[in-house]
């Protein structure tokens, strides 16, 4: 089936007929596109002869078996009017892709820690170990075919998605991710799912894939060849960047694990991550660095040291730590208690403009910076995420990507919305600052800049 460009009506199996929009798009990929409504992810194969071709329709009904909390399962047979199969549909989820849980900027973030690390990568042994009690192979379960759902602080799931790519009884599969490939297996199996399950957690708990990193006599290019080397992370020769959490952090047990399969070639059933010892967190800093004229040099000024994790860093001079207060950098002094994970800190009229979201709904702040008295502004709005870039705070919803602007009137302060960008807000997926927008399986940047300017640029 084409690409949803106008309303668009459908059948979902067992529910009945609805309507799709081209703003439902979620992302496109090789085999179809992605659309959403309400709490429900609609996927259309761009060939939907391939449904009749490859029995897909029995193989979904299989599928739909492996139920688990964590696996998102087809539900039932997507049709279009004249009762032709075209796709199916499953649950929604609302999570981040495991491949942002990678980066320390996550991890400061949300104050993931260890101990998150652990028992997520525990519940992802979980799902392969339920999988393969099914007679079912995941292939190709790399770092985008899994989503991260945190529920409330240090309780995140994973959430296992395109399903239907598994390998599943008389149904095979041939497409797999180079970087979690076992290159010394000749076919997909269970030893091969523990391998590439490796991978992809040995990357939750370190930041890096366990065949990177520099080592004399390979090159960037070359992680097939390392793969098929053993040509590992855990070589005493491999030059290793500063952004690589210590090895240190993985339980032992997984860590000779990971060691046996990487370094050695062995394959084996991996143990369970949550034996994790205790965990001691290391003090909140923020560092400035600044060039010493004449000499080359830099030189980092400590301007602020705390004993909790620093969890965001704000243009407005105001950092927030894991203990929810809003610390202004210049004198250290709390300004205020954050109210909610989504927020934005922005310098408006000699005080700082609180930004909050929780569970759709915008709450918005002003703390004067003599007093530190705070007002509450009222703001008729929803949102989905908040944007904060420099000293500018976007929400994103469905009119697309709005900026919040502060007015004042006399000795009044007034919110107002201010410029509105059309962008999807189902389809951009946000990175401190930057969208990366997937319309119609095309990829765009959305960046907003300057004072009051927002451009969106292709990206490929």
């Amino acid at each position: 089936m084409t690409k949803i460009v106008k309303k668009t009506d459908i059948i979902l199996e067992g529910r009945g007929i609805i309507s799709l929009y081209p703003n439902d798009h979620l992302a496109t990929g090789g085999e179809g596109s992605i659309y959403r409504k309400n709490d429900t992810v609609i996927k259309l194969y761009t060939d939907p002869q391939k449904i009749i071709n490859e029995g897909m329709i029995e193989k979904l009904m299989l599928l739909k078996n492996c139920q688990h909390a964590f696996i998102v399962t087809p539900e039932n047979v997507v049709k279009d009017l004249a009762q032709k199969p075209i796709g199916y549909y499953m649950p929604y989820v609302d999570g981040e892709p495991l491949s942002r849980i990678f980066t320390n900027d996550y991890r400061l973030r949300t104050h993931f820690d260890d101990q998150d690390a652990s028992m997520l990568v525990g519940h992802m042994r979980t799902v392969v170990s339920h999988a393969h009690n099914k007679q079912t192979i995941l292939v190709d379960a790399n770092e985008l075919n899994w989503l991260v759902v945190q529920k409330k602080m240090h309780a995140p799931e994973p959430r296992a998605i395109d399903v239907d790519a598994w390998a599943i009884g008389k149904w095979g599969a041939r497409v797999i991710m180079p970087s979690i490939r076992d290159w010394h297996s000749q076919t997909f199996n269970e030893m091969s799912d523990w391998f590439s399950w490796g991978i992809v957690t040995f990357q939750v708990y370190t930041g890096i894939h366990p065949y990177k990193g520099k080592l004399v006599g390979y090159t960037q290019q070359d992680l097939v060849r390392r793969m098929k080397d053993n040509a590992s992370v855990f070589k005493k020769d491999v030059g290793l960047n500063h952004a690589v959490r210590d090895f240190s952090c993985i339980p032992g047990a997984l860590r000779a694990w990971y060691e046996d399969e990487f370094a050695k070639g062995k394959r084996t059933l991996p143990p369970s991550p949550l034996d994790a010892g205790k965990i001691v967190p290391t003090l909140g800093r923020v560092m400035h660095a600044k060039s010493i004229a004449g000499k080359g040099t830099l030189v980092f000024e400590k301007l602020f040291e705390s004993k909790y994790h620093v969890l965001q860093i704000f243009s407005a001079g105001v950092v927030l730590l894991d203990n929810g207060e809003l610390v202004e950098l210049s004198h250290g002094k709390k300004i205020a208690i954050a109210r909610a994970t989504q927020i934005a800190v922005t310098w408006q009229n000699d005080g700082w403009l609180i930004t909050e979201c929780a569970l759709g709904k915008v709450t918005c702040r002003y703390i004067d910076r003599a007093t530190l008295r705070e007002e509450e502004l009222p703001m008729a709005i929803s949102a989905r995420e908040i944007v904060s870039v420099e000293n500018r705070t976007f929400i994103v919803n469905e009119r697309g990507l709005v900026e919040i602007v502060l007015i004042k009137m006399g000795k009044k302060l007034v919110l107002s919305v201010g410029n509105t960008w059309g962008v999807s807000p189902h389809a951009t997926k946000w990175f401190s600052g930057v969208g990366v927008a997937d319309v119609m399986g095309k990829m765009f940047l959305v960046i907003p800049f300057g004072g009051k300017a927002c451009a969106t640029i292709r990206a490929e």
